[in-house]
């Protein structure tokens, strides 16, 4: 995607955890999860759109969004994952689940077994404060599914509370996630973004991160700004 700049550091990682999905788990568990939090506009989801399009793997992305119900959660997850490219994006087709569990279940039977891929909940917390039993039934499809699968389960967030809480003693999800924290772009990032002297780089950055774009910092597509490699 051109006119990415910056999170050479969060790609490596996030391409770290994919290495280890395809060369496979103990016991026939490869499957991995990450639980990743930062404000909101940092760049979070532009992140994970380049590092799966670097990739090139197999992936489903959905971003939940605050819906009244866990049924229009569900229509809108059926609807994305059978325009993913997924190998078995098929079955998703004509399909109504009515529980998480189901269109869980589903979507682990849609991927595939023998190369990796990448599945991404994008503002999970919404689908949480939607159905709080979600947090619970995730963990159990992971367990008995994805886990078995050569997936990387990436679970995305703005309200950093909450996502910090998902990996806490005591909640269904405990231990099964890897953590990282997106931070904001540095004052040479936003300068080699905006092709900036390092003074008005330092100015940017600060207006930047106090102001929070309405689009993302991380990759931002400015025509001037070249494409990090």
């Amino acid at each position: 995607m051109a006119g990415f700049v910056g999170r050479t550091r969060e790609l490596a990682r996030l391409d770290g955890m994919l290495a280890r999905v395809e060369r496979g788990g103990r016991a026939g568990r490869p499957g991995r999860a990450l639980l990743m939090r930062g404000r909101r506009r940092v760049g979070k989801s532009r992140l994970v759109e380049e590092f799966v399009d670097r990739a090139g793997v197999p992936h489903f992305f959905f971003t939940a969004s605050a819906q009244p119900t866990p049924v229009a959660d569900l229509r809108l997850f059926v609807a994305a994952a059978a325009g993913s490219t997924l190998p078995g994006a098929g079955l998703f087709a004509g399909q109504a689940p009515a529980t998480w569990d189901a269109a869980l279940t589903l979507l682990a039977a849609a991927l595939p077994a023998d190369r990796p891929s990448v599945v991404v909940l994008d503002e999970m917390p919404y689908l949480i404060a939607t159905d709080p039993g979600f947090e619970g039934t995730l963990q159990k499809v992971f367990d008995r599914e994805l886990s078995r699968r050569p997936v990387l389960l990436i679970c995305v967030g703005s309200d950093l509370a909450m996502m910090e809480a998902l990996n806490d003693y005591g909640r269904p999800f405990h231990q099964r996630a890897t953590e990282m924290v997106v931070p904001p772009l540095s004052p040479g990032d936003v300068g080699e973004m905006l092709q900036l002297p390092p003074a008005d780089a330092i100015d940017a950055h600060l207006l930047l991160h106090r102001a929070g774009r309405r689009r993302n910092t991380a990759g931002f597509a400015s025509p001037r700004a070249p494409t990090a490699g």
